[in-house]
């Protein structure tokens, strides 16, 4: 009986090794050894700047321009102005 409880053990055991053994070549999987970095397509390269305000005209008794951030339904003028100087449009 002990012989049998051994000889399970020790299959079980081997078993259970083998997959630890399974290599990896997937060059996409940061676990594998093969493992490539991807290149930063970004590198070299200034970042873009986007910076422009909104502003929405509130007439109460004149017009006045207001800088926010959404756009209110029923306004009717809305100004869209960039902040970088030389911007074409």
């Amino acid at each position: 009986m002990k012989n049998l409880f051994y000889l399970i053990f020790v299959i079980a055991a081997v078993l259970s090794c083998s997959r630890c053994k399974e290599e990896c070549d997937d060059p996409t999987d940061p676990d594998c050894p093969n493992y490539v970095v991807p290149v930063d397509p970004c590198a070299g390269k200034t970042e873009v700047s986007a910076e422009f305000k909104i502003e929405m005209e509130i007439a109460f008794n004149g017009t006045t321009w207001y800088e926010t951030d959404e756009c209110l339904s029923g306004i009717n003028t809305v100004r869209i102005t960039s902040l970088w100087e030389g911007a074409s449009s």
